[in-house]
């Protein structure tokens, strides 16, 4: 078994649970699970402490559901948007660091306008 075969099994579940807390849409955090450990075997070598390995992919997990977010955006009409900028919180904590992230959508709609904005 490799070195990356290990990290896969060790935490894919913890990635999907994070995710799944984030999307709250099952098909949506398998997706999103697959695409974080693609992007984490592709930068496997960029890796420098094995320690920290799950924050590493709590990291990629994050950065992947917002490049998602990102491109729903491009795909919703401006109004679709504001209709479903409601004041909900997601928090969700890194069990391996203990850093918590919270959410809004309305910050989901801020991150995405400044985005586009880029």
């Amino acid at each position: 078994m490799t070195d990356f075969e290990k990290l896969f099994d060790e935490n894919r579940d913890f990635i999907f649970k994070y995710l799944m807390k984030m999307t709250r849409d099952h098909s949506l955090a398998e997706e999103l699970t697959q695409e974080s450990f693609y992007r984490a075997y592709m930068n496997f070598a960029s890796l420098r402490d094995r320690e920290k390995a799950a924050s590493w992919l709590c990291q990629i997990a994050k950065n992947t559901y917002f490049a998602w977010y990102r491109e729903q955006k491009k795909l919703t009409s401006p109004e679709e948007l504001e209709d479903m900028a409601k004041d909900e919180v997601t928090s969700v904590t890194c069990h391996f660091c203990d850093k918590v992230y919270n959410f809004t959508s309305k910050d989901m709609l801020n991150l995405s306008r400044r985005a586009t904005e880029e």
